[in-house]
């Protein structure tokens, strides 16, 4: 019964803590102030990572597509460098995502161009993207094969292999056009951890009380 009293009160209060860290987390978004990319440019990388900023240009060739697995759901990130004609230079943006459908995993690279046509000719105005070093590779393919060289099909491309390979100027940081990765960690509300906890203490004192009455009933 000790143990059950133990462990009903840890459950209790990992709630009420969990409910805490979910309030800071959503406390955290209404204090957070846009960067400018001029000041940016001029910053190191970990005093800039997941800044909120905004950007305006024209997005260029080429297209990217990337494969990432996020919150269980397959699919291709859509990355393109966007230029810039105010910093005169690109950056990459991971601007929309594609989700996989009909259970398939993987979709060709055709499939995927046919799904998405990048808009070259219209200015972009991005207002809510956040500022990574690069959009992170997530795990091997089984079939080394299906990556190619050089695709537009790929796992990881981060400004320095765009640099490579293109032979453009680029800036060395990337921009999501998503929100901040801590507001879609709030998947349950402060609210809802608070009544967990309410539940589990509430059980602990119910639990507390009859082992008050079993130890009273021993010592008699």
């Amino acid at each position: 019964m000790i143990c059950i009293n133990i462990l009903l009160l840890i459950l209790g209060v990992w709630q009420i803590y969990r409910g805490l860290e979910k309030q800071k987390l959503i406390d955290s978004q209404k204090t957070i102030t846009y960067i400018n990319l001029n000041q940016a440019l001029n910053q190191p990388i970990d005093k800039i990572l997941y800044k909120n900023t905004n950007i305006q240009g024209k997005f260029t060739a080429p297209t990217f597509f990337l494969y990432r697995s996020q919150n269980g759901q397959s699919g291709y990130w859509v990355v393109n460098p966007l230029y810039s004609q105010a910093l005169n230079t690109s950056i990459l943006i991971a601007h929309e995502f594609i989700k996989t459908k009909n259970n398939k995993q993987f979709l060709s690279l055709l499939e995927l161009q046919n799904l998405y046509k990048t808009d070259t000719n219209t200015i972009q105005n991005l207002d809510n993207s956040y500022i990574i070093s690069s959009i992170p590779r997530v795990f091997n393919l089984i079939n080394d094969n299906y990556i190619q060289q050089n695709s537009l099909l790929v796992q990881n491309i981060t400004p320095i292999e765009y640099k490579k390979h293109y032979n453009k100027n680029i800036v060395d940081f990337t921009l999501v056009k998503d929100n901040l990765p801590s507001l879609r960690q709030v998947n349950i509300m402060p609210d809802r951890h608070y009544g967990y906890a309410s539940t589990w203490i509430g059980l602990f004192i119910v639990s507390l009380y009859f082992t008050y009455l079993s130890l009273k009933k021993n010592n008699k």
